[in-house]
């Protein structure tokens, strides 16, 4: 017997109103659509008039010159292919100021959504990465080094050494990240749930999606 003397037989219920199962289950499934198993609550998910356009830069003087392969690069490549994303340009530079300041600003110039590097973000001398990112980024997006960094430390304390950052230049997001396949493999989750909303925030304008030019 339930409460306002309403009688209840098998699973029929005088005078209860059952909602639809089918619009339960249509519910429950757009719920989970947007639930990400590891890091909860997707972010509102834009749609890009296109694919995602990605350029990769390793920086390492050592594999530049020949001395050992470079396996971050790939690395950090199929992680963004799992995403969608296309990858347009893969290059390898030396720890070179100049020169990777220079890369970076050629794929803001062609128009590529989602500049990544690996490497040259420690403490040693030459590590000039992100000085070349400051020099081309117009406004910084802190939480995405933040969010990197602390999700490194339950790996090594060492990740609090790390200068990687991040930042936007026109319309294209540039992340820095460490030069190792590890790292990328353990952090790239960490910022992927975000990556595409917030490259079509960058194609908006006047709070209206833009068209690819």
């Amino acid at each position: 017997m339930l409460g306002s003397g309403l009688a209840c037989s098998g699973l029929a219920c005088s005078g209860l109103a059952f909602p639809d199962l089918g619009a339960i289950e249509l519910l429950a499934a757009l719920a989970v659509e947007h639930i990400h198993p590891v890091h909860g609550l997707h972010p509102p998910r834009d749609k890009l008039a296109h694919a995602m356009r990605c350029a990769i830069l390793t920086v390492s003087t050592s594999t530049a010159a020949g001395d050992g392969e470079d396996i971050s690069g790939p690395a950090l490549a199929e992680a963004a292919t799992a995403t969608g994303a296309e990858v347009v340009a893969q290059d390898l530079l030396a720890d070179d100021r100049t020169a990777i300041e220079a890369w970076l600003r050629g794929q803001v110039e062609a128009g590529v959504d989602l500049i990544l590097t690996t490497g040259g973000t420690g403490l040693t001398p030459d590590d000039v990465t992100p000085e070349a990112t400051i020099a081309v980024i117009e406004r910084e997006v802190p939480g995405l080094g933040e969010a990197m960094r602390a999700a490194s430390l339950q790996y090594t304390p060492m990740s609090m050494l790390s200068r990687a950052l991040a930042g936007t230049a026109g319309r294209s997001l540039i992340i820095n990240f460490p030069g190792s396949p590890k790292a990328i493999t353990q952090l790239f989750p960490v910022v992927e749930p975000v990556l595409k909303h917030a490259v079509a925030t960058l194609h908006r304008e006047n709070g209206r999606r833009r068209e690819k030019d």
